[in-house]
């Protein structure tokens, strides 16, 4: 049966349905036309003839927009393992994210990464900071912070070295940023949950006797926060020193060789600080 006989019928019927139509110019209507939720078909009792043309580029898209929970569903995390196992679907959109955020679950894997199945976000767990990155694309947030009992207002990631006095630790905007440096270079750093940097993470640099790399953003906000931390650390004597990143990147955007390398100029430089 060609196409043309049957198929603009099929799709005015509404999905779901069908109707009986007439096969060309026969008198009366011996045809079904089927307009299902993945193709059209039709079927002619008359000729008992039956064609089909599957509906090409459709899928169902999930427009919901996940809820933003003040505490994490602890009972609802499971490892990333039991989630490739048992929920691919969950397991490869994550993946995808971390792909398009130029990082690795090798890269994540020294911190013990949940997902919490409840609100589709990949979770990380540290010292008074409970963080969960949507996976999902739809949140209005992109990083949630859930509220815990002892309630901290950054994420401290501890290098290959032991620290000590006069340390130098490099200050990301976000846990990416601040993972990947970590695990290329074997930096310290402090992700600031955002481009703020009030008294809390001032008297924590302070009381480390620490030396500042700034590795914010190559944007608006990365100026800004640079400014602000600059002016802080200035008055109290922290020495400080900005990476230039790229404009339009974040750290975790660069390639490894240039963060590697940028690193270690910055080093050298805020040494003789």
């Amino acid at each position: 049966m060609r196409q043309s006989e049957w198929l603009d019928q099929a799709k005015a019927v509404p999905v779901g349905q069908k109707r009986r139509v007439k096969h060309g110019a026969e008198a009366t209507a011996a045809m079904d036309v089927y307009n299902n939720e993945d193709s059209w078909s039709a079927y002619c009792h008359r000729c008992h003839e039956s064609s089909k043309v599957y509906k090409q580029f459709l899928q169902k898209v999930d427009t919901s927009v996940p809820v933003l929970r003040k505490y994490l569903d602890y009972s609802a995390l499971v490892s990333l393992q039991e989630l490739a196992a048992k929920h691919p679907e969950k397991y490869k959109a994550m993946v995808v994210l971390l792909h398009t955020k130029h990082v690795s679950t090798t890269i994540l894997k020294p911190y013990k990464p949940m997902y919490c199945l409840t609100d589709d976000r990949l979770v990380f767990r540290f010292k008074g900071v409970d963080l969960g990155r949507d996976c999902t694309g739809r949140s209005s947030m992109k990083w949630f912070k859930y509220h815990t009992t002892e309630q901290r207002g950054f994420v401290y990631l501890q290098g290959k070295d032991v620290p000590t006095t006069g340390e130098v630790i490099a200050a990301c905007e976000d846990l990416f940023s601040s993972m990947k440096i970590t695990h290329y270079t074997g930096l310290s750093t402090m992700c600031l949950l955002g481009t703020r940097f009030e008294d809390e993470k001032v008297t924590f640099v302070i009381s480390r006797n620490a030396r500042l790399l700034g590795a914010q953003d190559g944007d608006a906000g990365g100026d800004d926060c640079s400014r602000l931390m600059h002016h802080r650390c200035s008055s109290l004597g922290i020495p400080y020193k900005r990476l230039q990143v790229p404009a339009g990147l974040d750290p975790k955007d660069m390639l490894p060789v240039d963060l590697i390398k940028l690193i270690e100029e910055a080093k050298h430089e805020i040494s003789k600080l």
